[in-house]
């Protein structure tokens, strides 16, 4: 039986640059999940979602103890509807250890009305 070749996300179309910045805000989405989550639960009666796409590394630069990463998030409920904008700041180690330095909450957005029960 022939194989069909289903075409998704063509590595050519990505600069290695754009790579990088996905590879290290993937590494990153479990402690992003959990450090917006203990922010976010206290105001939502639902966990929210955090997609990957809706992330962005924003800045990158050594420290004297490693590398300080500046990641923004706008995490979404329901389909993809934003409910704010966030910055977190880690600091990884040179042994690896990852801590988070700095969390910002930018922004507010205004929900639909069909989840503003939702909130807290």
């Amino acid at each position: 039986m022939e194989q069909k070749k289903v075409e998704t996300l063509s590595m050519e179309a990505v600069s290695e640059e754009d790579l990088k910045s996905q590879t290290i805000v993937a590494l990153l989405r479990n402690n992003i999940e959990k450090d917006l989550s203990e922010y976010y639960d206290k105001r939502f009666t639902v966990p929210l979602e955090y997609f990957l796409y809706e992330m962005k590394l924003m800045h990158l630069s050594p420290v004297q103890s490693g590398y300080e990463i500046l990641v923004g998030i706008t995490p979404v409920i329901g389909p993809h509807d934003a409910v704010g904008y966030d910055e977190l700041t880690y600091v990884v180690d040179y042994a690896g250890d990852l801590t988070l330095k700095q969390h910002k909450h930018i922004k507010d957005y205004e929900l639909p009305d069909r989840y503003r029960d939702l909130q807290k």
